[in-house]
């Protein structure tokens, strides 16, 4: 046989096992996505069981449950109506497992700095409403993994000057209620905010120096200072350094 046959058949010979070892690979990537995509349609399923059952849990101690029509996620969750202290703390426990969802409503409830560690769980969280409880700086200081919270209303609450760094790390907020708090003027870390629209600032006691700091907000469009006490000129200096900024007032 002359060299070049000898070659020829040589690839030729090589052919087959490289086709079957091509299959081979295709197959047993076939096989690893089909397994794949069974054990996330477990955890899917199983995840979705335990939401469930935490979600039955929920109303049976009075918490008021919405699900998304959708998916069958609980969508958001109101306390407001859970009557003991005992009930809201097996209510608070309970909420980590509801992977998916986008508000939780706590206001006039009896829920501590505490129990603010489970709320931080909830990192699908887009909007927290914790007026009239007594969540303070330390609560405060628990949130800071929620990254995808929007709107954040802490108003009647013991906050003051010192909880407001915890907002900095919240780089999603666009609105925050402030309102009726211990807050002076500590703007700094709500300044670090590249989203936030409206800051409201009901019947709190302002530092003359106060509101210009806000002027370094880019993203700011609306400010509440109904019942407020501040300044006049410190106003005047905000305004004229941002013309465009709504105040009501």
């Amino acid at each position: 046989m002359a060299p070049d046959d000898s070659a020829a058949q040589s690839v030729n010979d090589q052919l087959p096992r490289r086709a079957s070892s091509s299959r081979r690979g295709l197959l047993l990537g076939v096989l690893a996505a089909v397994i794949l995509t069974a054990a996330w349609g477990w955890t899917a399923n199983r995840r979705l069981a335990a939401e469930n059952k935490a979600a039955q849990a929920l109303e049976k101690l009075g918490a008021l449950v919405v699900r998304d029509g959708g998916s069958g996620h609980v969508a958001s969750v109101n306390l407001s109506t859970v009557l003991t202290p005992q009930a809201l703390a097996e209510t608070v426990a309970l909420l980590p497992a509801l992977s998916e969802i986008t508000s939780l409503d706590a206001s006039r409830s009896a829920i501590k700095d505490e129990q603010m560690a489970a709320v931080a769980q909830l990192g699908s969280l887009t909007t927290l409403t914790l007026n009239e409880t007594a969540i303070g700086d330390a609560g405060v200081a628990q949130l800071r993994p929620l990254a995808n919270l929007q709107s954040l209303f802490l108003s009647a609450t013991p906050l003051t000057d010192a909880g407001t760094a915890a907002l900095a790390s919240m780089k999603s907020l666009r609105v925050i209620d402030l309102s009726s708090t211990k807050l002076t003027g500590n703007f700094e870390p709500i300044l670090a905010l590249p989203q936030l629209e409206w800051l409201v600032l009901r019947n709190v006691k302002l530092a003359d120096d106060a509101l210009p700091r806000l002027a370094g907000s880019a993203s700011l469009n609306r400010l509440s200072l109904e019942g407020s006490e501040y300044s006049a000129d410190a106003l005047a200096k905000l305004q004229q350094a941002q013309p465009s900024l709504g105040v009501d007032r």
